[in-house]
């Protein structure tokens, strides 16, 4: 998995032991106990609702269309610094396919939980099998930069295991938060050397 994907992969790992060989993470980030715990809060409160807890009311969505398709320019202007025009594009149709998705979501009043409410320690401890946790130096800068602190919060996650999980660092170029796709040819170097190891 890659950053949210990483959430599946363990919890995945954590309901299914027997089946699970091994886990990749890659940008794996926990969130800052303040978003935790806001999260938490609001899932409660959800969840102890009368009515269905994931069906609401329609909630107003924030990303707005535009005649004049500067919601798209938008989207494509965010990452246009840092990555390929090619990258760039798939990653906005990636966006776009998501935020539409979104819209429909949100007029059917469908609720989607909340990452800082997944119980990450909790479903870390129960996870048996091998664990590769792969970081691209750019990704963790750019966290840590706008105040997301993923050097601390990755180092808190590691002691969640209940075996210390190996880690490996990308180095720049092609190691921001789309590095699966940025730089597959050595992303998939190491999570083939990976498996071949824990194959043996």
């Amino acid at each position: 998995g890659s950053l949210m994907g990483c959430y599946v992969a363990l919890s995945l790992a954590s309901r299914y032991p027997d089946r699970i060989k091994g886990v990749v993470c890659t940008n794996l980030y926990y969130f800052q106990q303040k978003a935790r715990k806001k999260a938490l809060l609001e899932e409660s409160d959800r969840l102890s609702s009368p009515t269905d807890p994931w069906r609401n009311a329609a909630t107003p969505d924030t990303w707005e269309l535009q005649d004049d398709g500067s919601h798209v320019n938008e989207i494509f202007g965010k990452r246009a610094s840092w990555l390929s025009t090619e990258l760039n594009t798939r990653a906005t149709l990636d966006n776009l396919n998501y935020l539409v998705k979104r819209r429909e979501r949100y007029a059917n009043g469908v609720h989607i939980q909340d990452g800082g409410a997944f119980l990450l320690q909790e479903t870390c401890a129960k996870v048996t099998c091998p664990v590769l946790c792969i970081n691209g130096a750019a990704a963790v800068g750019f966290f840590d930069m706008i105040g997301m602190k993923m050097t601390e919060q990755f180092d808190e996650v590691l002691g969640f295991f209940p075996t210390r999980p190996e880690t490996l660092v990308v180095e720049p170029p092609g190691s921001s938060i789309n590095m699966m796709n940025e730089n597959a040819k050595e992303w998939y170097a190491r999570v083939s050397a990976f498996a071949k190891q824990i194959e043996s």
